[in-house]
This record gives structure tokens, C-alpha cells and sequence, in this order.
């Protein structure tokens, strides 16, 4: 089995934002080593935490300097007692490197000012970078946003037309709401806070929501029900060549619990995605609606209070931007947005157009794992028999 089509397919999977996929893929060679260039950098503008305003310039230039001249010296110090270039990147990231990414600016902070409790605050802040930096590594989260932005760019026609069709819907329920009195006195009137929360919890269900259809969206896609149909699906992706030269594939490869949840991230973001660009195109109808069909006398007297006028239009009309406009508009595209999500999942008529499109690029990226995972135990089993050949 060729092994540039076998580390060309794992390439790939790294694009498409299923690194999981990979075999063995493994936090100290895998995804540490990714990580550690962003980590020093991280390290490096931490380095200009240790400024005090207190101090003369010139020991804050000497300060930073030193620190700034530490971080690649500890470096290259693990490179060189590990027999490698100084400053080449680490192809194992061990305990070692994080004991130093967490520990080191603490420990200089502490001994500087000798204040100790800079030492564990800054140990949890690093820690907590370290911990968003691996998840985004590790699951691959930027490849998986940069795809579903070419996804929404490449369907943009697709979507604006399900919006066109989505949207006599959503007026019918959200034209009353929004010329209603009750309506602009809850949400207009809202606290700043309140709202967030309110917000945050349609948010919130419409996330429960499409995490409850993943497993059973994602269970239809894990098997192949014959081997032309992978072989089909994987035509023009660097596993093609692997499906070529394989005996059998293995069509029945469950995933694992990571690998699971790398497909899951992959349909949540981009229908995350691409849900937000309608959410914003809504907005901006409620919005465009209520400044014109509200005037300011209106909202004042629907509110019960005098509005806050963000924005005014000198055309005799009296035609404002309030912030009682925004509110509204923000709730009620966060029930539309809800009411949206929804019908795109379950509708089959905006599934077609939708929700099809996301589910048929993780087809391809299952199927390219099946050939893969075919390929490399194949590759194993060769080996073995080689080896007792021996």
C-alpha cells in the first residue's frame, strides 16, 4: 500500500477538520506538537505582562528583553539535550514542555515583584489557554470553520432562497408579534442582561436540540451498505488511489467516541454557520421593518418610557433608531433563528436543499475513513505476516 496516498489521506482529513479520523492520533505527537507554535507565541506576549508603569523605561526594556530572550533559549536548551536543531519543532510534546509553558511566567512574575499569587494566577491562565488551544487543535475547530464558510459561500443562492421561502412563514407568526403593544413593553423594555439571558437560552435549546438529532443523523452515515458506493464517494480525494489497491473494505468500522464527536463538531458548526447568516439577514428585516412602520411617539408610548434614539433620520417624518428597535428585533430573531433551525432539520423540503448539503461532505469524509482504516489495517496484517515470515 502506498504510503504518500496513505499520509496524503491523513493530510486530508486534517483539511476537512476530522483529524480523529487519523489512527493513533494522539495528544504528544499529534496534537501538542500543532499546538506548541501557538503556545510560544503566547508565552512571548505574555511576556509584556511583566511592564510596571512604576519603573523607569529602560529596566521595562530590559525586563521584556529578557524574557523575550528566555523563552527560545529554554527551547533550544530541550532541543539540544534531546540531540536535535535548536530551534526545530518538537516531534513528541511531553510533560516537560508543559510543565515549562505553565509554570515559567508565574515563577518569573513571582520572583520579580516576589508576590507568590502571581505565580498560581497566571498558572490557571495559561492553563485555561492551553486548554482552548488543544481543543481547537485536537478537533481540528479553524479547518472545520474555514469548510463551512466555502460550504455557505458555495450555497450561499441555496440558502437565500430556503430564507425566501422560510420567511412568509416566519411572518406570519412574527408580523403580529411585532406590531403587538406587550411584545415592544417585554422586550423592548428589557434589561441589557436580562436580554443576554433570554437570548442565550433560545441559544441554548436550539444547540440541545441539534445535538439530539446527531446521533441518529450521524448512525445512518457510519456504515456503507457496498463497496461501489464508498468507491464512489471517495473519487477525487487522495484515498481513491488506497481504494484502488485494497483487497476488501471493511464497510462496518465503527467509530470511536472521538471520532464521534469530530463528525458531530463538523455538522453542528456548519449548520451553526450557515443558521447565524439567515439569523443576521432577519435581524436586519425586523430591524429595517421597525424603523419604518414605528416611529418614536409609538415606541414611546408601547414601552412606557422614553426611548434611547441611537439613530435619527431628518426627514420630517420622525422616523428613528431606537435602542427599543434593536431589542425587539434581537428577540425576535433569536425565536426565528430557533423556529428556523428546526425546520431545516426536520422539513424535507429544506433538508433537501439545507441540511443535505452538510450531510453528503461527511459522507465523503466517512467513506474516505473507511478506505483508510481498510488500507492501514491491511498494511498491518502485511507486516505481520512478513515479520513471521522471517
Amino acid at each position: 500500500m502506498s504510503a504518500e496516498a496513505i499520509a496524503a489521506t491523513e493530510g486530508w482529513f486534517q483539511r476537512r477538520g476530522v483529524p480523529h479520523f487519523i489512527q493513533n492520533y494522539n495528544a504528544r505527537e499529534d496534537i501538542l506538537t500543532r499546538a506548541m507554535p501557538f503556545l510560544v507565541l503566547a508565552l512571548l506576549l505574555e511576556a509584556f505582562l511583566f511592564v510596571n508603569p512604576s519603573l523607569p523605561w529602560w529596566v521595562n526594556v530590559l525586563v521584556v528583553g529578557f524574557v523575550l530572550l528566555l523563552i527560545p533559549g529554554i527551547w533550544a536548551g530541550l532541543n539540544f539535550l534531546r540531540g536535535r536543531r535548536l530551534l526545530a519543532l518538537p516531534q513528541r510534546v511531553g510533560w516537560v514542555e508543559v510543565a515549562v509553558y505553565l509554570v515559567l511566567p508565574g515563577a518569573l512574575a513571582a520572583t520579580l515583584d516576589l508576590n507568590w499569587t502571581h505565580l498560581f494566577s497566571l498558572m490557571f491562565f495559561n492553563a485555561v489557554i492551553l486548554a482552548v488551544i488543544f481543543a481547537v487543535v485536537s478537533y481540528g475547530l479553524l479547518p472545520i470553520l474555514g469548510w463551512a464558510g466555502l460550504l455557505l459561500v458555495r450555497n450561499v443562492r441555496d440558502v437565500a432562497g430556503l430564507f425566501a421561502r422560510a420567511l412568509p412563514l416566519l411572518l406570519l407568526f412574527v408580523t403580529f408579534l411585532f406590531i403587538t403593544e406587550e411584545v415592544w413593553r417585554v422586550a423592548g423594555g428589557l434589561e441589557d442582561a436580562l436580554l443576554g439571558l433570554l437570548v442565550g437560552l433560545f441559544v441554548v435549546v436550539t444547540g440541545a436540540f441539534l445535538v439530539s438529532r446527531l446521533p441518529g443523523e450521524i448512525g445512518e452515515l457510519e456504515t456503507f451498505d457496498s463497496s461501489q458506493r464508498v468507491e464512489g464517494l471517495v473519487r477525487g480525494t487522495p484515498a481513491e488511489e488506497l481504494a484502488m489497491d485494497a483487497r476488501a473494505l471493511r464497510l462496518d468500522a465503527p467509530l470511536s467516541r472521538r471520532q464521534w464527536l469530530n463528525a458531530g463538531l463538523v455538522v453542528l458548526f456548519s449548520l451553526t454557520l450557515q443558521v447565524a447568516f439567515v439569523s443576521v439577514v432577519l435581524g436586519a428585516f425586523f430591524v429595517a421593518f421597525g424603523v419604518i412602520a414605528m416611529d418614536e411617539a409609538l415606541v414611546r408610548d408601547w414601552i412606557g418610557q422614553e426611548p434611547q434614539v441611537l439613530l435619527s433620520i431628518d426627514d420630517g417624518t420622525g422616523t428613528v433608531l431606537t435602542l427599543a428597535h434593536v431589542k425587539v428585533a434581537v428577540f425576535l430573531t433569536a425565536f426565528s433563528a430557533f423556529y428556523f433551525t428546526v425546520s431545516i432539520v426536520t422539513n424535507a423540503d429544506y433538508r433537501a436543499q439545507f441540511f443535505e448539503d452538510v450531510v453528503r461532505d461527511l459522507r465523503q469524509a466517512l467513506a474516505v475513513r473507511t478506505v483508510y482504516v481498510s488500507a492501514t489495517e491491511q498494511d498491518a496484517a502485511t507486516e505481520v505476516e512478513v515479520a513471521a515470515g522471517r
